[in-house]
């Protein structure tokens, strides 16, 4: 009796509360700083600044600063898949426990997962900061001698190497949205790399869509390098990079088993290392008698197990 009305009380304030939205704060800087932020078309901030967004959705930021290309920036949530199972076990087996009752605990697992999808619990946004070097309208003026260029496109150093997460992200977010010919540039999270890449234009194989691109990186000792690569949209939208070849000009058609794979961007974005669940769970077995009265005075007990 006492399970019940607490179950009953735990339905009334699951349908009487709407579930609260989980947002993640997401610090925003330029370079030069005091451009201004719009997000999602709306909200009006001036950059250095930190957001709070809400993890049910993605979101856009645009970056404007008088004298200075627009910069937009694509803010993605990404589900975290283990974090969401592990939680709707963990639910279900106290449901299931409490109650006395396995099939109220697999109903408790599959509404933690409803529950965390509707509040955003289930998300992580990336990236996860955004630091932009904002474009002059006259472009930059060159930083870089013929020498040092030719020293840049021989280095072995391959500039995919040193992107971190976040920059994966942004090298993702400049393939998806960014006009061709057009550079774009960000600093890494660390402060010590300074990336640039400019993409050109986007063709569509086999419904795939293709961007060749070049990424350039330079170190805080001055080091650089630059390389020429390939991005396919694959799967669920991910981006797998791969060296251009003399048949990505010709051939109309794409076969990505012939790739060579060199990197996926946005694997290990929103997904963080779970522990592995290895408790074993025995369904317990629960009877339950009733009585009736018959009108001629007999009585009769049924007993029904579960």
């Amino acid at each position: 009796m006492i399970r019940m009305f607490f179950l009953a009380l735990l339905l009334l304030m699951t349908t009487a509360c709407a579930p609260s939205i989980k947002t993640q704060a997401i610090p925003i800087s330029t370079i030069p700083s005091g451009a201004d932020v719009s997000v999602d078309g709306t909200q009006k901030l001036v950059a250095p600044c930190t957001v709070d967004l809400a993890c049910t959705q993605d979101h856009i930021l645009s970056l404007t600063k008088e004298g200075y290309e627009q910069q937009n920036v694509v803010i993605k949530r990404k589900y975290q898949e283990q974090k969401v199972l592990l939680k709707a076990i963990n639910s279900g087996m106290s449901t299931g426990s409490f109650m006395d009752n396995a099939f109220m605990g697999i109903s408790s697992g599959v509404s933690s997962i409803d529950s965390q999808e509707n509040s955003g619990d289930a998300y992580v946004l990336v990236p996860s900061a955004v630091s932009i070097r904002l474009v002059p309208l006259q472009g930059f003026a060159p930083t870089t001698s013929a020498a040092e260029a030719r020293q840049a496109r021989t280095n072995p150093q391959s500039p995919l190497d040193l992107l971190s997460a976040h920059d994966e992200q942004m090298l993702e977010n400049t393939l998806e949205s960014s006009a061709s010919g057009k550079t774009v540039t960000w600093t890494g999270k660390d402060g010590t790399t300074v990336f640039a890449v400019v993409p050109e234009d986007a063709q569509t194989r086999d419904n795939h869509l293709v961007r060749p691109f070049s990424l350039a990186a330079k170190a805080k000792d001055g080091t650089q390098t630059v390389k020429e690569y390939q991005g396919y949209r694959t799967g669920r939208g991910e981006w797998q990079i791969s060296l251009p070849t003399a048949a990505d000009q010709d051939d109309s058609t794409l076969n990505l088993d012939s790739k060579t794979v060199i990197r996926t961007l946005g694997e290990v974005a929103g997904e963080a290392d779970w522990p592995s669940y290895d408790k074993s769970t025995k369904v317990s077995e629960s009877s339950h008698k009733s009585t009736h009265y018959n009108s001629d005075g007999s009585m009769t007990t049924k007993k029904s197990s579960s």
